[in-house]
């Protein structure tokens, strides 16, 4: 089962019936912005695809590997030179 938003609408032309001018139905006609398939993947027209949102244990799972030795130490690095920085320029400058 998939999930459908969008609009719908009769759609007529002008036509002359009788000698007068009156609208004669075409059919309905169907215009959708985005669509859900069964597996969460947003659909759009043009066939633009996006994946569904991550639930809480998705996010947790793909950050957990990540949290190792080769990404903790930039991280650290970083966080130590942004302390000294602030340090540096907070003090007050003087004299020798």
């Amino acid at each position: 089962m998939f999930t459908l938003e969008g609009a719908r609408w009769a759609l007529e032309k002008a036509a002359v019936v009788d000698g007068k001018l009156a609208m004669e139905s075409l059919g309905v006609v169907y215009a959708f912005e985005e669509w859900q398939l069964e597996d969460g993947t947003i659909c759009s027209p043009g066939g633009a695809r996006r994946a569904p949102p991550m639930t809480p244990e998705e996010v947790r799972a793909a950050v957990r590997p990540s949290l190792t030795l080769p990404l903790a130490l930039p991280l650290a690095l970083t966080l130590a030179l942004t302390l000294a920085l602030t340090l540096a320029l907070t003090l007050p400058l003087t004299r020798l």
